[in-house]
């Protein structure tokens, strides 16, 4: 019995083969099985009508164990060309799913294009894909094409029709000089056949004809056959046969090779909200279909498709969406965790009061992940149940800035809001020197039109001098309060200058100068309050001969009797006076030596 894909696989192009690939990718690679052509398993069928077009559907797992397994369409020509077309997977080291191509000619020999072997193309393929595979008569031309129905990978090969128009079926024999058109999953091991294929599965219309049913496996250590077994006559379908651990299966829309396995899965989810709907899972295998309520414990065969709903409920105002995806295969026993959220339509406007154009960014939770998006204008989202929508501070510098009210909204019900976004300035108010006084109101952001009360407070010692302004608007005056309507970044700065308190003594005077040109007298016995902020020169002076300057007391001790200052802080001075006791003891000497001499002389 001939094993055309055992050969060495090499891809050899010719003048009389063309390829094509819908997806681009193109993975041409050539392999010498030699070493590794130990035992080599084929569970088939073999139809008995014939056909100018051959078609099949095969959905195919990926193999764990062997050096690879291809599920193969087999073409027998009219006039003794067989052609073989299929999907591989791992086939002798080719990485992956690939497309297989083969032809053979009657003499048991391969075609030109194909003399180094199988041709095999890589695909962007998955375990348990479905793809189609077809062998047709065009023209002149044999068509064998793979499509992958999942991902839409594909490719094809155009041969030479070598004078024929049909595939021909058999009902004498299942293989005709070890050719047959009909269906075959083919894995090679490195030890006698065991069983340990995963199912693989054929759709078409097998309910008008009848079939043969066969397997075997060849030594390649010995070139012997290991076993070959057949149904007696052509099956219809409702028929299985198993065999030194292989099995096969026919239906009216199905032919399945290899053992089905089972998986356990935990079909678990969560409804982020208020509402308390249920979803159902749509379970499907092949042509059979169930529904199941979560949360729920399964039991299923490994390749059953599952489906959940994307939503469980839609309007234009509410809706309950699933995150992530709503499809897939079970392979493997697994928990399955789906997560539904319940979302609210939110509509929201802007409405800005102030100059210039701003971009605002909102921030919400969106299928429990953070989001945001610039909005003008009017603008609806979808935002999760229960959270929070916040509207961003705009700045255009360090002095502008706009503020949102609200700047947050609880998301509970859909809902129409306009958000109000007013411009906002900095009003820097500062006392000068700060330990001359207070100012209100405190530096900050003041919303435009805003009316501002200035206000300056002295502290003891110093003296409120005047507001100094600065921005569109400012005040500048000797006002301690005032009002200012905000329409630009201010400046407003209060003046505060510190005083000295000077207090003279009886019979003391005190000149002070405060620039060159200007002399000023305390007389004594009075206390006198200079508002000054820079340099003073004073001079104690007796105003009588009797009195005499002893220094100054206060924030100054100094018994010169002029000093120069230069005042920063405020400041008290006290002169201290004192009699002048040499000129008393004098005058008193003098009235005494004039009361002797006059007594003397009147004796």
């Amino acid at each position: 019995m001939k094993k055309p894909l055992i050969i060495i696989i090499l891809l050899l192009f010719s003048i009389q083969m063309s390829l094509s690939r819908v997806d681009g990718i193109q993975n041409i690679k050539t392999f010498d099985t030699n070493s590794t052509m130990l035992f080599d398993e084929q569970l088939s069928l073999t139809f008995t009508e014939n056909s100018s077009t051959l078609s099949v559907n095969v959905t195919a797992p990926a193999q764990s164990d062997g050096y690879g397994v291809a599920y193969l369409l087999n073409g027998l020509s009219d006039k003794g060309y067989w052609y073989q077309v299929g999907v591989s997977w791992q086939w002798f080291g080719f990485q992956g799913f690939a497309a297989i191509f083969d032809v053979w000619d009657p003499n048991g020999s391969t075609v030109s294009a194909f003399q180094g072997g199988a041709a095999l193309i890589g695909l962007n393929s998955n375990d348990f894909d479905t793809f189609e595979l077809s062998i047709r008569f065009l023209n002149d031309s044999v068509i064998m094409s793979v499509v992958d129905l999942n991902t839409s990978s594909q490719a094809s090969l155009k041969e030479r029709t070598f004078g024929a128009n049909t595939f021909i079926g058999d009902t004498l024999s299942p293989l005709y000089h070890g050719y047959f058109s009909g269906l075959m999953t083919e894995m090679y091991h490195n030890k006698p056949y065991y069983g340990s294929e995963v199912p693989a599965y054929y759709t078409m219309d097998f309910s008008n004809q009848k079939v043969w049913l066969w397997m075997d496996e060849f030594d390649y250590t010995n070139s012997s056959l290991l076993f070959f077994k057949s149904t007696k006559m052509p099956v219809t379908p409702n028929y299985s046969m198993s065999f030194n651990g292989g099995f096969e299966s026919l239906g009216a829309h199905l032919f399945s090779t290899g053992v089905t396995t089972f998986v356990n899965v935990s079909a678990l989810f969560k409804l982020i909200g208020s509402s308390s709907r249920n979803p159902a899972l749509i379970l499907r295998y092949f042509s059979y279909t169930w529904n199941i309520s979560i949360p729920n414990r399964l039991t299923v065969p490994r390749g059953t498709f599952w489906s959940a709903p994307t939503c469980l409920m839609n309007s234009n105002s509410t809706r309950i969406i699933l995150k992530g995806n709503s499809t897939g295969v079970f392979l493997n026993s697994e928990r399955l965790n789906l997560s539904y959220f319940e979302q609210y339509s939110v509509t929201l406007n802007i409405k800005s009061i102030g100059r210039g154009t701003i971009i605002p960014i909102i921030y919400f939770s969106s299928f429990g992940e953070n989001a945001s998006q610039p909005f003008t204008g009017s603008l609806q989202i979808w935002a999760d149940s229960h959270t929070y929508i916040k509207f961003s501070k705009v700045t255009n510098s360090s002095l502008i800035e706009w503020i949102a009210y609200p700047n947050y909204y609880y998301v509970v019900r859909p809902v129409n809001i306009t958000i109000v976004y007013i411009e906002e300035f900095f009003v820097s108010t500062v006392a000068n020197p700060p330990i001359g006084g207070q100012v209100q109101p405190k530096s900050g952001f003041y919303p435009i039109n805003t009316t501002i009360e200035l206000s300056a407070h002295q502290n003891k010692g110093w003296v409120f001098s005047a507001w100094s302004g600065n921005g569109s608007v400012s005040y500048t005056g000797s006002n301690p309060q005032a009002n200012v309507v905000v329409q630009s970044p201010l400046s407003e700065e209060a003046l505060f200058k510190p005083t000295v308190s000077i207090c003279t003594s009886k019979g003391i005077s005190v000149v002070y100068n405060i620039s060159i040109a200007t002399n000023n007298t305390i007389t004594p016995g009075k206390c006198v309050v200079i508002l000054l902020n820079g340099k003073i020169t004073l001079q104690a002076k007796p105003d009588f001969p009797f009195y005499t300057f002893l220094g100054w007391n206060g924030s100054i001790n100094s018994t010169n009797s002029v000093i120069t200052l230069f005042v920063t802080q405020p400041l008290f001075l006290q002169v201290k006076a004192g009699l002048n006791l040499l000129l008393m003891t004098i005058i008193i000497l003098c009235i005494l030596i004039a009361l002797f001499l006059a007594l003397k002389h009147r004796h």
